[in-house]
C-alpha cells in the first residue's frame, strides 16, 4: 500500500517526479552556531530551510549575510546543501550572526546570541514582495523580531501573501528578545503555532491568560483566541502533542542517541509544515517531526549531512505509519 491509497501526494516519499512541489519562505535568522566541536552554520531560518528543501520544496531563504567573509561561507555552505541564496540581502551595516553555543550533558544547547546582526536588517523590498506573493508557506519564528526594522518587515511579509498561504510561527523564545505585542502580532496571522512545554506558560502569561494547569488547557484557550488551524507543542525526547479544531495526537518520542538538540526543534516544524501541505492527517504530521526531530537531535549540528540511505530509512518508517493509518 503507498501514500496514495490515503489521497496523499507525497512525491519525497516514493520519488515521484510529477507531483506537486511547495513554495515555502524561511524567513529570519541566519546564524553560525559556535559549538565547542566548532562552528556550524544554522539559525532557525536556515536549519528549517534546510529539511524543508530536502523533503522537495522549493525553498527561499529570506535573510541576510554581513559584508564578511562569515557571510561569503554561509553562501558556499548553502549552496553545498542545495538550498538558493538568491534572496539573501548582504548588510553594510551588522556583521553575520554568530551565537556561543553550551551544551549540558544531556547535550541541551543554551545559546548567546550576539546583537545586532545581519539579520536584524531585513529590509522590504520590491525583489521579496515579489516573492511573498508566490508563497505556499511563510516560516518565521520570534527571535528575528528581535529588531523593529525586521519586526516590521516580516509583519509585511505576512500581511501581503495570498490569503490561502500557510503562516507558521515558531515561538522560539531566547531571552530577553521577545515580547507580548510580537507574540499577539504574530498569533493574529498565524495558521500553525509551534511551542516547546517551556515555551507556552510564558507565552500563555505572556498574552495575559489566566493559568492553566495543563496543556490542553493551554491549547483550547489559543483556539478560542486565534485563527489558529493547527498547535505544536513539543516535549523534547517525549515526543509531541498536535492538535487542531477536529482532533489531536499525542507522540511520545523516539529513542535516540543525542549528540546535540540544536535545530531539531526546527527539523520537527518543517516536516510538519511539509506534510501539513500535502493534506497529511495529525498522526501522520506528528510522525514526521519526531523521526526528523529525533534524527537532528542524534547528529552534531543543526544541518548534517544526510546521506541517501539515511533518508530512505527515515521517509520509509514514515510511510509505514501513512499505511497504518490507512488500515484503521
Amino acid at each position: 500500500m503507498t501514500n496514495q491509497s490515503i489521497g496523499l501526494d507525497l512525491p519525497f516519499l516514493n520519488g515521484k517526479t510529477g507531483s506537486r512541489s511547495f513554495r515555502i519562505g524561511a524567513v529570519g535568522d541566519l546564524i553560525w552556531d559556535l559549538l565547542p566541536q566548532g562552528k556550524r552554520l544554522g539559525g532557525t531560518a536556515v536549519n528549517f530551510a534546510c529539511l524543508a528543501s530536502r523533503l522537495g520544496n522549493q525553498v527561499s531563504l529570506l535573510s541576510s549575510i554581513g559584508n564578511d567573509p562569515l557571510g561569503e561561507e554561509a553562501r558556499c555552505e548553502l549552496k553545498i546543501a542545495g538550498i538558493p541564496e538568491d534572496q539573501l540581502q548582504v548588510s553594510n551595516l551588522y556583521p553575520t550572526g554568530t551565537a556561543n553555543v553550551q551544551l549540558n550533558a544531556s547535550g541541551d544547547a543554551c545559546f548567546k546570541l550576539h546583537a545586532p546582526v545581519a539579520w536584524d536588517d531585513l529590509l522590504w523590498t520590491d525583489e521579496w514582495k515579489s516573492v511573498v506573493s508566490c508563497l505556499d508557506a511563510i516560516y518565521f519564528g520570534s527571535l528575528c523580531r528581535r529588531d523593529e526594522r525586521s519586526n516590521s518587515t516580516i509583519q509585511q511579509m505576512i500581511e501581503h501573501a495570498e490569503d490561502d498561504c500557510v503562516i507558521v510561527f515558531d515561538v522560539n523564545l531566547r531571552p530577553p528578545f521577545y515580547s507580548s505585542s510580537v507574540l499577539r502580532s504574530s498569533l493574529e496571522k498565524a495558521t500553525i503555532l509551534k511551542a516547546s512545554e517551556d515555551e507556552l506558560p510564558i507565552v500563555m502569561r505572556l498574552l495575559g491568560f489566566p493559568q492553566r494547569n495543563n496543556v490542553e488547557d493551554c491549547i483550547a484557550a489559543l483556539f478560542d483566541s486565534y485563527p489558529l488551524d493547527l498547535i505544536a507543542v513539543t516535549f523534547g525526547a517525549s515526543g509531541s502533542l498536535i492538535s487542531s479544531r477536529r482532533g489531536s495526537h499525542r507522540h511520545f518520542g523516539i529513542s535516540v542517541p543525542v549528540a546535540d538538540t540544536v535545530g531539531a526543534g526546527d527539523a520537527f516544524t518543517a516536516a510538519l509544515t511539509s506534510y501539513y501541505l500535502h493534506d497529511a492527517p495529525i498522526r501522520i504530521l506528528s510522525e514526521a517531526g519526531n523521526v526528523w526531530g529525533s534524527w537532528i537531535a542524534s547528529q552534531v549540528g543543526a544541518t548534517p549531512n544526510c546521506p541517501s540511505e539515511v533518508y530512505d530509512q527515515l521517509t520509509c518508517r514514515i510511510a509505514k505509519s501513512i499505511e497504518d493509518q490507512a488500515s484503521i
